[in-house]
């Protein structure tokens, strides 16, 4: 037992350390390379470890996957899988001083999060020695379109041809037998789950059990494809390809708020069968599409979103670079999506595999140049678009409208009524002259200074050219003296002029000295002044003509802050008509006008302050037609290193004609339709393998994202080809392809066939695949029967106001489309259950059997709680006997009815985990609930 331990751990060391030939690695690990890795270590390791700059420091050759596997002076650059004890992850992350590389300056995090990754994939390096390579530029576009998937798409098909007919034909070829058909209840579960997400309930069991006939099968197939539900379930099938997520990457993942609007419009374009061709057209170029009403002007916008969801670092302060490495996401995208090709390799070379040259590249990268989808700041943002709201939000849009209106007829009013009077209104902020004040006024260019005192007009509001502050030094004495000789005897109220703020001093001292005596107040100036914004009161004082008044503002005083001094105002409180002086009643009118204009101000700003949102989409639209140009090749990839220029295109292998471009618009418009125009070789047949594969379990060609060199060849070209014809003939209808597919014999076996030694991995589809249940079916699922399912759709994945992904916690009901996705942390369920990574395209989850998803299964407060709710649900239900019950947990939860042993099993547990000899104690059904969820046949598809 010893012996065998000790191979097993060796054996696993040396698997650890083991690194793949170029030939081995994984058409997503390749591509990873190719998008992260190749392009960092070109910018940043080739100056001092490459042969073509003729530098091999440290022993090091970082050109060639030889080099770095030898290592140089220090040993190993980097042992496969083994993220911390790789030498190469330790001189980026500059833990060591000894160990900092490049030796100019650390790594932006997220390069260092690539070469991360890069060692946990296990170091995949397609790369030879530089001198066996050929060099770059020889890619030759008529020996490329030899190849299957660039060949112009088969469409000949008679009558006759059916989806049964191609696979039972590669069947006899090889002498294989079908699998017979699935039990019903396995159908019926089967077709359920891809068609809606959701597991069959015991009434549409009874109802296809009771009439399994082929009519009642297209009834039921009928029904769930004009569900809502559908909508839902193939939506998430799209939203991996679109890299959906409700926050952006980089070292701050910023929150995407209006993400959502991109996923209700996904969902809502496959509940209602809009064409799959329409729904890329409205991706790529939807903002430039003609529409007739705001409604579809609104769905045009949202569609674009498709190509701002990606995981941008946009803290980045290199705004050209930034703008490269969006545009290289949405090129990777866009090629992966929807033509199946690793263009994103192209960006530092002629594609290695692929006769993509860098040429393609940037004359598609000109193209996405030529398009506004960035707002420049310190950290930059995705750019947005007004959508027309809903009927409540424009209610209350109008609302805000009249009000706003009507304040601002109100402001006019009163600066226009000053302005006859000869006042000055002011705009509600800056500077107001001294001249157009009422009463006698001293400003702060009169006052005689003792200390240091410095000019500002940073904020507020003050009286002439600026005011003056003491630069918050409080321990150094500073005093400002405003003198004043009275012009007419009378009652005078002191008011004082500062510009407040959040930074001010508290307990400003200030002394007011008249022939009558000396008083002294505090002023706390982040208050806003109460006389239009400008002045304050201090108190009223008897003076008479001639005396000389001095008001002394100082700074000295225990709290902290800046002590602001603008100017000082005697007013007089003698009745005007009383005067007989026009002219001080004409001062003391406008000076009550200005305070009312204030006011009228504020009350502006406050309604302003609460506007109602106006509803945004992420989206995209053309630059202005002089900011329209074709752009250089970038040489390595680096944004600065600009070569020839390019004019803007389209993949030349798999064009059919130059395409001519407008001079004054980015060109997207003629993208969008050179992908799903009938002649390209390669949209249809990419779209017709994805539904294939969602369906069936594998895809006719087993890398989806991949139709490349790189990727699988198909198994059966011609049903590719047919299904990609019946995919195009039928309007690009998703529904109608998935209805052909599901009534097909091939849909219907058993996956109980023995494996064939001639087909172990079942490519000839002799029998249907097992496959995995997705987390978001065996979540929804949960959820539905523990009676707790939220049905509420669409609408905001965020709080209001939502600020940080981190520490969220993932509180929703809601369907599992819903869910909020986050790129740096993920709900624990999804992570567990191989949700989709939303960095990457996906158009084929990964399918893992770890120990923590059978641990979640049986320990998780989720799953705890939400069997003892489905248990509680069961037993409301009515059944006859304990073991009726049991019938009833097993098709509520698995779709079929237990044998005979598992009821013994089951009743026998029940027994056992209750209080009492009856099995009727709710914690002993909850327990066979949860049993029921860990089990293999709630946890796959058969």
């Amino acid at each position: 037992m010893q012996t065998r331990r000790f191979v097993l751990a060796a054996t696993s060391i040396l698997w650890i350390g083991a690194v793949p030939c170029a030939g081995e690695i994984e058409a997503d690990d390749i591509a990873f390379f190719e998008k992260k890795i190749r392009p960092a270590l070109i910018k940043h390791c080739y100056e001092c470890h490459s042969d073509e700059a003729e530098k091999r420091k440290g022993g090091l050759w970082l050109d060639r996957r030889a080099g770095w596997q030898e290592g140089g002076d220090s040993g190993p650059a980097a042992v496969a899988h083994d993220v911390e004890g790789s030498l190469l992850i330790r001189t980026v992350r500059y833990g060591d001083p000894d160990l900092e590389m490049p030796p100019d300056g650390k790594l932006p995090a997220d390069v260092v999060a690539d070469f991360e990754e890069w060692v946990r994939r296990g170091l995949p390096d397609p790369r030879d020695d530089p001198g066996s390579r050929p060099a770059d530029g020889g890619i030759d576009l008529e020996a490329g379109r030899e190849f299957w998937s660039f060949q112009p798409r088969k469409s000949d098909f008679g009558e006759e041809a059916s989806i049964d007919g191609f696979i039972d034909e590669a069947l006899a070829e090889n002498n294989l037998e079908a699998a017979p058909e699935a039990s019903p209840a396995a159908r019926l579960r089967r077709a359920k789950i891809d068609l809606t997400g959701l597991v069959p309930t015991v009434a549409e069991q009874d109802e296809f059990l009771e009439e399994p006939t082929e009519g009642k099968w297209e009834e039921l197939v009928d029904r769930w494809l004009a569900s809502d539900a559908f909508g839902e379930r193939w939506g998430r099938h799209w939203l991996d390809l679109a890299r959906y997520a409700d926050s952006s990457g980089g070292g701050r993942a910023m929150p995407f708020p209006d993400a959502w609007r991109f996923r209700d419009f996904v969902i809502d374009s496959f509940r209602e069968d809009r064409p799959l061709d329409e729904l890329i057209v409205r991706h790529v170029a939807g903002d430039l599409l003609p529409y007739e009403d705001l409604g579809e002007r609104q769905d045009n916008l949202i569609a674009t979103g498709f190509l701002l969801l990606g995981p941008n670092n946009y803290e980045n302060q290199n705004k050209a670079e930034l703008e490269l490495e969006i545009v290289d996401e949405q090129l990777d995208t866009m090629g992966r999506s929807f033509l199946g090709q690793t263009i994103g390799c192209a960006r530092c070379h002629d594609h290695k595999f692929d006769p993509i040259s860098a040429a393609d590249y940037y004359a598609m990268a000109g193209i996405f140049l030529s398009t506004d989808f960035i707002t420049h700041a310190n950290v930059s943002k995705w750019h947005t678009e007004p959508v027309p709201p809903t009927p409540e939000a424009k209610a209350a849009i109008a609302r805000y409208e009249e009000e706003k209106a009507a304040a601002e007829r109100e402001v006019e009013r009163l600066k226009k009524r000053i302005a006859e009077l000869g006042g000055d209104p002011g705009n509600g902020k800056g500077g107001v002259a001294a001249k157009s004040l009422p009463g006698q006024i001293v400003d702060n260019g009169d006052a005689v200074l003792e200390g240091e005192w410095k000019e500002s007009t940073f904020s507020g509001r003050w009286v002439g050219d600026a005011y003056i502050h003491d630069m918050n030094e409080g321990r150094v004495p500073k005093s400002v003296r405003f003198e004043c000789e009275i012009a007419a005897s009378g009652r005078h109220e002191l008011r004082l002029s500062y510009s407040e703020g959040p930074n001010r001093h508290t307990t400003v001292p200030v002394t007011v000295e008249t022939r009558a005596g000396t008083k002294e107040a505090t002023v706390n100036q982040r208050l806003e002044p109460e006389h239009d914004g400008l002045f304050q009161t201090l108190g009223t004082f008897e003076l008479v003509e001639g005396e000389t008044v001095v008001v002394t503002v100082s700074n000295q005083a225990e709290a902290s802050g800046h002590v602001i001094a603008d100017a000082v105002q005697w007013l007089p409180l003698f009745a005007e008509n009383e005067s007989g002086d026009e002219e001080g009643a004409s001062d003391a009118l406008t000076n009550r006008l200005g305070e009312d204009l204030r006011k009228a101000e504020k009350a502006l700003k406050k309604i302003e302050s609460d506007a109602p949102p106006i509803p945004e989409a992420m989206a995209v639209v053309d630059r202005a037609p002089d900011a329209v140009a074709d752009t250089e090749i970038r040489i390595r990839g680096v944004e600065s290193n600009r070569g020839e220029k390019v004019p803007r295109g389209f993949l030349q292998v798999a064009s059919w004609e130059t395409p001519d471009l407008p001079k004054d618009s980015s060109g997207r418009l003629e993208l969008a339709r050179w992908l799903v125009d009938s002649r390209n070789p390669l949209t249809a047949r990419v779209l017709a393998n994805r539904i294939w594969l969602k369906l069936t379990g594998e895809g006719l060609v087993r890398t989806p994202d991949n139709f490349g060199t790189t990727g699988e060849a198909p198994t059966h070209p011609d049903l590719l080809d047919y299904l990609a014809e019946r995919l195009v003939s039928s309007g690009w209808s998703a529904k109608a392809l998935v209805r052909e597919i599901m009534l097909s014999r091939v849909y219907s076996r058993s996956t109980e066939a023995s494996p064939s030694a001639t087909d172990p991995e079942n490519r000839l589809y002799s029998r249907a695949h097992r496959r995995s249940l997705d987390v978001e079916t065996m979540r929804d699922t949960i959820l539905t029967l523990a009676d707790t399912l939220d049905g509420e759709a669409g609408g905001p994945s965020l709080p209001p106001n939502f600020r940080s992904e981190f520490g969220y916690e993932f509180t929703t009901l809601r369907r599992s489309v819903y869910v909020p996705v986050f790129r740096n942390s993920g709900f624990e369920m999804f992570t567990t259950f191989d949700f989709a990574n939303p960095n990457f395209t996906v158009g084929k989850r990964s399918r893992s059997t770890i120990p923590t998803q059978a641990l979640f299964l049986t320990n998780s407060e989720f799953i705890h709680r939400h069997a003892g709710e489905a248990a509680s649900a069961l037993l409301q239900l009515p059944a006859a006997s304990d073991d009726a019950r049991v019938e009833l947990a097993f098709r509520r939860t698995l779709g079929r009815k237990p044998s005979r042993e598992e009821r013994a099993l089951a009743l026998e547990f029940l027994r056992e985990s209750g209080d009492s000899e009856t099995a009727d104690d709710a914690d002993a059904w909850a327990a066979l609930q949860r049993a029921l969820f860990a089990s293999i046949d709630f946890r796959f598809v058969r």
